[in-house]
């Protein structure tokens, strides 16, 4: 890999760990609560014939979902110098590859 894009990488990297750090610590990212349900089997019984016996109950739980923090955290990375020296880094090599991504 190349000495400047292994550094580039490495530097996002890097801010990478820093930011989300930072916004956990300042709140300002946070997941939401994800609810969920489930049945609990409470008792089963089978046999050669089959299902004999069987009884379950609901379950209602919540989970953290990080999907949306994500995306805002995504957006912030893309504005970044780091992300942008790494991007540009990555399109250099490619460059001279003949392959160039439509970003």
């Amino acid at each position: 890999m190349d000495e400047i894009l292994y550094d580039a990488l490495k530097r996002l990297g890097l801010s990478i760990m820093r930011m989300v750090k930072d916004c956990i610590s300042r709140n300002t990212i946070k997941p939401e609560e994800m609810a969920f349900y489930r049945l609990r089997v409470n008792k089963f019984q089978y046999t050669d014939q089959g299902n004999i016996e069987w009884s379950a109950s609901p379950e209602f739980f919540t989970k953290p979902l990080w999907f949306r923090a994500s995306i805002e955290l995504t957006e912030s990375i893309k504005k970044s110098d780091e992300y942008n020296l790494a991007l540009e880094q990555i399109i250099k090599i490619l460059a001279k590859t003949q392959y160039i991504p439509k970003l």
